[in-house]
């Protein structure tokens, strides 16, 4: 089984090639870097225009594109986003004109950020919920379905995951629980500085997140849909927090720091996660504070 990843160097791409490596798998990158160990199967972001590029394609023979390729910390960088998003199409396009024999089955990776400003009431959001994204990642992601969701009506089998929160080692150090561990290690420094911690998320972990990925991959119910990939709960930002401080002994105070941006935010976001249990069966998710643990323990 040969599989195509882009943005295998990212947070959740490290975790998920690892994983299919431990399956006997074989992996295709494309990126700005190689992934190490697979340099042989490589192939650089920069040059997809190129003729080189076809033959990329025609000789890993892929069954599966799955395309990550998109940084939620780039907030400003709006052209970047939308660079990475439009990326995943025109890949689709050459794989639509070269593998005309066989469905190559696609899965793009959404996010939350797409569901952007709604009002509370409707929690837990299901994938019906219009979405009214506001940051310029939600923006570029919600571009992206839209575009992967028209593809797959020309009976082109795609899937789109949408998760929530993700807790993991090597989460970015710009994301919010990734600065909280940096500050937490930081031993010259009483303070934690965070933006409005009076809010509620719904978490996963990467560990879950990934084996669920591969779950919804190989089950052909679950092609031609969105789906969400959360907990199901909403977590208050405070306690865990407060609950780090305390596992890492720290003596550490909080200091809020203001934040205009996030004040468009729904102060209690969380989703519905009944289509992901009906398309995978019975799932026990690891609980946020055993992740915690895991996480702190490894840093």
């Amino acid at each position: 089984m040969n599989i195509l990843i882009t943005g295998a160097n990212g947070f959740v791409g490290k975790h998920l090639t690892i994983y299919l490596l431990s399956l006997g798998l074989n992996i295709y990158t494309i990126g700005r870097s190689p992934y190490t160990g697979l340099e042989k199967n490589f192939y650089f972001i920069s040059a997809i225009n190129n003729n080189s590029f076809k033959m990329f394609l025609l000789n890993a023979n892929i069954d599966y594109f799955i395309h990550l390729t998109g940084n939620p910390n780039l907030i400003d960088q709006t052209q970047n986003n939308f660079i990475n998003c439009d990326l995943g199409l025109q890949i689709l396009k050459e794989i639509e004109e070269l593998y005309r024999h066989k469905s190559v089955k696609c899965i793009f990776f959404g996010s939350a950020a797409e569901y952007g400003l709604y009002k509370s009431h409707l929690n837990p959001i299901n994938e019906t919920q219009k979405t009214n994204p506001i940051s310029n990642y939600g923006i570029a992601k919600n571009k992206q379905t839209i575009n992967a969701i028209a593809w797959a009506k020309k009976n082109h089998k795609m899937l789109v995951i949408r998760p929530f929160s993700i807790l993991g080692e090597e989460m970015p150090k710009q994301s919010a629980f990734g600065s909280f561990i940096k500050q937490i290690k930081n031993k010259n420094s009483k303070y934690v500085k965070t933006s409005n911690l009076d809010v509620h998320r719904d978490f996963i972990d990467i560990n879950d997140l990934i084996k669920i990925i591969w779950k919804l991959v190989l089950n052909h119910n679950s092609y031609g849909k969105i789906v969400n990939v959360c907990s199901g709960k909403p977590i208050h930002l405070k306690e865990m927090l407060e609950y780090m401080i305390k596992y890492t002994q720290t003596s550490k105070s909080l200091k809020q720091m203001s934040n205009e941006k996030f004040n468009l935010i729904p102060n209690i976001v969380y989703g519905d996660n009944s289509l992901l249990f009906s398309l995978i069966g019975k799932y026990k998710l690891l609980s946020w504070k055993r992740s915690l643990k895991r996480i702190l323990d490894k840093c």
